[in-house]
């Protein structure tokens, strides 16, 4: 996990011709499969994958003395993410990566990654808590999971859950 930008990376340059590209998956076992984004207005192949161009803002994470954290703003574009975040139940989990537009060269049709790439910043695993949506946006804080919180143990054998143990 890269915790913060490279400052000698080419994207900070004055005259820059790279565009920032973030890539956002949401994981959840109700999910058939994962939700892919990133933030630009066209689709993108990388890891072999179809990222849907869907506009969204974050924030990177905390780096403090507190557990990291940040927050995630999605533009309620597709109302299919939506409807699929309001239908779990429990926390997603999700990840990011920032690439940049250098790692896409031209003329792909969706833009797609030739090779392996080496985000500028990355987290996965983190939990999405929080999550609102409304016709606007969608908006939920990202968080590590505190085992700490949770109880013991955090699963019970139970007669649903495990009937060969009661037969």
């Amino acid at each position: 996990m890269t915790r913060s930008i490279p400052a000698d990376s080419e994207i900070f340059a004055e005259t820059s011709q790279h565009a920032i590209l973030p890539f956002l998956r949401i994981d959840h076992p109700s999910l058939a499969a994962p939700i892919r984004v990133v933030s630009d207005i066209v689709d993108y192949s990388w890891s072999g994958e179809t990222w849907v161009g869907v506009p969204f803002g974050f924030r990177l994470l905390t780096d403090g003395e507190a557990a990291p954290e940040t927050q995630i703003v999605v533009q309620n574009i597709d109302r299919a993410i939506g409807t699929a975040l309001r239908k779990m139940s429990g926390s997603a989990t999700v990840s990011l990566w920032i690439l940049t537009s250098a790692d896409f060269p031209p003329p792909a049709d969706p833009p797609a990654s030739p090779g392996t790439v080496t985000p500028l910043y990355s987290f996965e695993g983190y939990d999405l808590v929080d999550v609102t949506i409304d016709p606007i946006q969608i908006s939920g804080r990202v968080v590590i999971r505190d085992y700490a919180t949770e109880s013991y143990p955090g699963v019970r054998a139970t007669q649903s859950r495990c009937p060969g143990l009661f037969a």
